[in-house]
């Protein structure tokens, strides 16, 4: 049985630098692969507005930084990441959901969908010619 598939939502503070941010979901993904996990994609979403003013850390947040990590992870991966955003000083908020109506791709499927393209037979071009409406190249004889 593969591991759930989660989605994990994660605002930071807007002061944080494109280094801190990368370095924060750096350790994301350390801790989802030390949990056994596999990170999918980490995608940055840009600088939002916070619908709420949040107060993490001591300090009053109304606008964050908001990254959105997809990954395949066990409980316990997931318990090492939340433990791990918990610590980080830059990180105002995050969620977790976990995606039960997503499906992976079996790889043997992509295998077989490979073959089946493979044994199509390649489309013919009846017009060889890059633009349809010019005559066919004849070459002069002026050279």
């Amino acid at each position: 049985m593969p591991p759930p598939y989660y989605q994990i939502l994660c605002t930071s503070s807007k002061y944080t630098t494109v280094e801190e941010l990368a370095r924060t979901m750096k350790g994301a993904a350390t801790a989802i692969h030390a949990g056994g996990g596999v990170v999918k994609n980490i995608e940055w979403l840009g600088r939002r507005r916070l619908g709420v003013r949040m107060h993490s850390h001591g300090v009053w947040q109304r606008e964050g930084l908001v990254t959105n990590i997809q990954c395949w992870s066990h409980p316990n991966g997931i318990h090492l990441l939340e433990r791990t955003l918990r610590n980080d000083e830059k990180v105002v908020r995050w969620s977790v959901k976990k995606d039960t109506d997503f499906r992976p791709v079996h790889w043997l499927s992509i295998f077989r969908d490979i073959a089946v393209r493979a044994a199509k037979p390649a489309r013919t071009i009846k017009d060889p010619s890059p633009y349809p409406m010019d005559p066919p190249y004849e070459p002069s004889s002026q050279f």
